[in-house]
């Protein structure tokens, strides 16, 4: 936002059609209206020549000021006021992998990495220590703590762990943070890619939620820890009907399909902290908002235990399949956003089936 423009979006604010937040192929002329919420604001430091231009995150209203039923920030926010109404609130701590790849003359990703060091390694053959001091330099200019950053293990692949934060503020921050890492990567020539599995050569990238309780509920710190406890068992009994929000694309289960046997665990997959809860199974394709608001819901919900751990699925396919039986999904997000997401995820899955691949063509193509 240009600094000249503030005023104006205070008294009157930005509305697109519905077709730019849901997609071209809906054909609603709706129009949403694009409501600053001004404690998100922040210097967009990473931008060359942003001067007084600033960045701030919008609610998605009517012309009555009355949230849309696909804003997702939305339901965050009202699953964090039904907790805090239960005497529970949360600090949120994300930690995220992505990959840095060199472009062509054209400025596009290749599938090239940028090095070809592993996890921790430094010296001369980290290229990216230098890019990585820019992108926490930036982020700490615009007010978004960084506990560390390192290489990750693949070749091109880094790993970011932002400060924990109250937890709509951590979503919030992590939209600014995967801006930022994009945009100084493109300074340098670079493209950085959220994408789950990206190579053959490698699992992929996770992107990690850790649900720390803040304050200690007030049966102290056993209440505390028997309450996490329960919710981490819920979390691994419903890991099925969450794989939808938490992994949402055809290329989320080819990171999936790559984790070992014990890395697919539950209680791996769902870890118990003296902290809190690490929720591992999500990657960084997942709209943050959706991801927590299921993954709080489902943990904390009062539906009664299922008493049996679930089995992930193995394709998007299944994971939609698993997500349509969910009452839980359904009451977290509205009939209405619930039937949209579902639907939207199974024409991907139907493109992804009809389409011919490289692999197919190589295996195939000499062989019949």
């Amino acid at each position: 936002i240009p600094g000249q423009r503030k005023g104006e979006l205070k008294c009157r604010p930005a509305s697109v059609e519905a077709s730019a937040v849901l997609g071209d192929h809906v054909a609603d002329k709706t129009r949403f209206f694009l409501k600053p919420d001004w404690e998100t604001e922040i210097c967009m430091a990473w931008e060359a020549g942003a001067g007084e231009t600033s960045g701030v995150l919008c609610s998605l209203t009517d012309s009555d000021e009355k949230p849309v039923w696909c804003d997702s920030r939305e339901i965050l926010k009202q699953t964090l006021r039904r907790l805090s109404g239960e005497g529970i609130e949360f600090q949120v701590r994300l930690k995220c992998e992505f990959f840095l790849f060199h472009t062509d003359e054209e400025a596009r990703a290749t599938a090239v990495t940028h090095d070809t060091a592993g996890r921790f390694d430094g010296g001369a053959i980290d290229l990216a220590e230098s890019i990585r001091r820019d992108m926490t330099a930036s982020l700490l200019e615009a007010g978004i703590p960084v506990e560390y950053a390192a290489h990750a293990g693949a070749p091109g692949q880094h790993v970011f762990c932002l400060a924990a934060r109250e937890a709509l503020q951590a979503a919030d921050e992590f939209q600014f943070f995967q801006a930022a890492v994009k945009r100084v990567a493109k300074s340098r020539g670079l493209h950085a890619s959220f994408m789950p599995r990206p190579l053959n050569s490698c699992t992929g990238s996770s992107l990690v939620l850790e649900l720390i309780p803040c304050p200690a509920l007030e049966g102290g710190r056993e209440e505390t820890q028997g309450v996490l406890n329960r919710a981490a068992r819920r979390l691994r009994e419903y890991l099925g009907e969450l794989a939808l929000v938490t992994n949402p694309t055809v290329n989320s289960y080819r990171r999936l399909a790559a984790m070992s046997c014990e890395e697919k665990k539950p209680d791996m997959l769902v870890e118990g902290t003296e902290e809190g809860i690490r929720f591992h199974m999500a990657d960084p394709s997942a709209n943050v908002y959706l991801a927590l608001a299921a993954v709080l819901a489902a943990g904390f919900s009062e539906q009664p235990e299922a008493g049996q751990e679930a089995l992930l699925p193995s394709s998007l396919s299944e994971a939609a399949a698993l997500f349509l039986q969910s009452a839980g999904m359904r009451h977290l997000m509205g009939d209405r956003l619930f039937s949209f997401y579902h639907d939207r995820k199974t024409e991907e899955w139907e493109r992804f089936s009809s389409w011919v691949t490289d692999w197919e063509v190589k295996e195939y193509l000499s062989k019949y």
